[in-house]
């Protein structure tokens, strides 16, 4: 059931990258959260509806479902009995959508309870050791019971927008592993930037390999529905599952409205960076000899030149979009004392070097009895994106004795399948952008980087989903869990906090 407007909260923020290299972290005692964590809102606030990034059409008007490719259906698995068909098997859901669909294999003496489960799972490998951990997102069900005959049952579940709690007593439903103990971890400690209690922001369907020198893994976040068949016991009154079936879905982040997204693009990091340049031939009107560029690689007494390079790029972006990253100059006066007395020359811009880093954070708490270490925790970090350019042309020509008001503006185009950013209890994925400005003065090179972190939403409401993107495979040992899980709360009955109703 979708939440009201005015009941929602903000949603928390997205992780940011670690400033130093990735490294194998023990899990330290809770700690507050750091005043400069660089975090931005993504979603509605309890205490101010009127600055909510939502208070938009949640659909941009003249835009249509039909415009968006068809996406290759996920797999399901069912039996003869039963089976589980949704109306739009190849959509990627956002929170707050409504899933629709039908159950076939049903009759007016039985009762059907459809499950929208969600789970994170992690695993990593280290040292030949081998850990795994399972945290539960959510568990919403609805209840169908019998309706007249010759109908075909229809149902509708709703995307909530975080993740629920009251799910601890579902490792009482849950199959013992005879290694790691209890199937769900569903006590998290802090630590940052991971989440450690419900009520977060979905993290989005998704399945990542990653591996650095001292370790290896994957995490996986999945989605599902599950549909349970159960008759009423005559005897008991209780009802008595004999059938179920499960049909994969992909989901994605929160998605905003294209005017949201298109505010918050506006948004920028400003990087600047103090330079200069040191040549004989900032003062003269003809190019050096041979022997003049010799000496001029020694000479401490040659004129020098000193400027500001400022690089611009957006905070926020959303995947396949065009990245700007807008570079400007100034001139900085001398050291005192000195002066400059040669006119200001041009700046060209030689070369461009852009790489999109993600970071993939994955922990596991669950360790097996022998195992005296601490819990795990590693971040491991890839190149998502890499572009080198040699802009002809661009250059900076003074004006007036300065460079005000120009700026040479490049175009990233981001990869269309590339992950929101994300944070849950054992995974987390953020970006970070980093630039490299090689700039040509009076016939020397000096160059400039600069990093920034980036973070991605969705793609804005009503826009067109590219194909590739979320990820969502079949776990064979998970899937028969979740039915067994889903079978014994029906057969029981247990209302698991606000999140089970049946």
């Amino acid at each position: 059931m979708a939440i009201p407007l005015k009941d929602q909260k903000l949603l928390s923020t997205f992780p940011r990258p670690p400033p130093g290299s990735p490294s194998p972290a023990n899990l330290p005692l809770p700690s507050p959260r750091p005043s400069d964590f660089g975090f931005i809102p993504v979603g509605l606030s309890r205490d101010d509806d009127a600055d909510s990034l939502y208070d938009d059409p949640p659909v941009d008007a003249g835009t249509t479902a039909a415009s968006a490719p068809i996406l290759p259906a996920l797999p399901s698995t069912h039996n003869e009995e039963l089976q589980l068909v949704l109306d739009s098997p190849s959509r990627t859901f956002s929170p707050l959508d409504t899933i629709t669909g039908y159950v076939l294999g049903w009759d007016p003496t039985t009762q059907i309870h459809i499950i929208l489960e969600g789970r994170a799972k992690t695993y990593l490998r280290e040292a030949k050791i081998h850990y795994k951990d399972r945290a539960p997102l959510l568990y919403e069900s609805v209840h169908l019971k019998p309706t007249a005959s010759n109908v075909i049952p229809r149902f509708s579940i709703t995307v909530p927008e975080r993740t629920v709690g009251g799910l601890e007593r579902l490792n009482e439903f849950a199959p013992k592993d005879t290694v790691y103990g209890p199937y769900w971890a569903s006590v998290w400690p802090a630590l940052e930037p991971y989440e450690n209690g419900a009520d977060h922001p979905l993290p989005p369907s998704m399945t990542a390999s990653v591996r650095n020198l001292n370790a290896s893994g994957w995490g996986r976040v999945s989605y599902k529905l599950i549909a349970v068949r159960s008759e009423v016991d005559n005897t008991t009154g209780k009802l008595t599952p004999n059938a179920s079936c499960q049909v994969p879905v992909r989901i994605t982040t929160r998605r905003l409205p294209s005017t949201k997204v298109q505010d918050l693009m506006g948004d920028a990091h400003i990087v600047a960076s103090d330079l200069s340049i040191q040549t004989a031939q900032l003062s003269k009107d003809r190019r050096l000899s041979i022997r003049e560029q010799l000496r001029d690689a020694f000479n401490l007494s040659a004129p020098t030149f000193y400027f500001k390079a400022s690089t611009t790029t957006a905070k926020l972006s959303t995947p396949g979009a065009d990245l700007k990253v807008s570079i400007s100059i100034a001139i900085l006066p001398p050291p005192p004392g000195q002066l400059y007395n040669f006119p200001v020359p041009n700046i060209a811009i030689a070369r461009l070097h852009f790489r999109l880093r993600s970071y993939t954070g994955l922990r596991v708490l669950r360790l097996p009895p022998d195992e005296q270490k601490p819990p795990k925790s590693y971040t491991f970090k890839e190149y998502e994106l890499e572009t080198r350019q040699s802009p002809s042309g661009a250059a900076f020509t003074p004006k007036n004795g300065g460079f005000n008001g120009q700026s040479c503006v490049s175009t990233i185009a981001l990869p269309g399948a590339i992950l929101p950013s994300f944070k849950t209890y054992n995974l987390w994925r953020s970006y970070r952008l980093e630039c490299e400005v090689t700039f040509s003065i009076a016939g020397k090179e000096v160059s400039v980087k600069s990093r920034s972190d980036l973070n991605i939403v969705a793609r804005p409401a009503g826009s067109a989903e590219a194909t590739g993107g979320l990820q969502q495979e079949l776990d064979a040992e998970d899937d028969a869990a979740s039915l067994q899980i889903a079978q014994a709360i029906v057969q029981t009955g247990l209302r698991l906090g606000s999140a089970i109703r049946v």
